[in-house]
């Protein structure tokens, strides 16, 4: 007898088993996404900007594990920031770009409150250097 069976739901089951269960348990984890922990952080500080990055990671590979471009978007923002020095936020802004997209084309209905954090921390990342340089005293 025929069954009933929604695209999204017959989308994720024809991905998983073409993908194969994911071994690592940090992929298997739903990640924990703490606002006061993203938000009390200066993403001006490298280490601070290493942890959204590590966030993003986090998120990423719980939802989309099955494809790979996004590491190498990470790899790049993760290399820019780490060569970044004062007055050269134009290129902090054009590594995030690319993971940006990314994730917006990423986002559905299950996972937009991850990703909309993902996004938020890019943003921080992005403007915090910013906003810092103009207003110092």
């Amino acid at each position: 007898m025929g069954q009933v069976v929604s695209l999204e739901e017959f989308r994720d089951k024809k991905w998983a088993m073409e993908a194969g269960p994911c071994s690592c348990s940090y992929c298997l984890e739903r990640p924990r996404i703490n606002d006061v922990e993203i938000l009390a952080r200066d993403y001006s500080e490298l280490d601070n900007v290493i942890f959204g990055i590590l966030k993003i990671r986090q998120i990423l590979s719980f939802h989309v594990h099955t494809n790979d471009e996004w590491q190498y978007l990470i790899l790049c923002l993760l290399n820019t920031a780490y060569d970044l020095d004062e007055g050269q936020n134009a290129l902090l802004h054009e590594a995030t770009l690319p993971l940006k997209q990314y994730i917006l084309d990423e986002t559905t209905g299950r996972n937009k409150r991850d990703m909309a954090a993902a996004l938020l921390i890019l943003d921080l990342i992005e403007k915090t250097p910013v906003y810092k340089s103009r207003n110092q005293w």
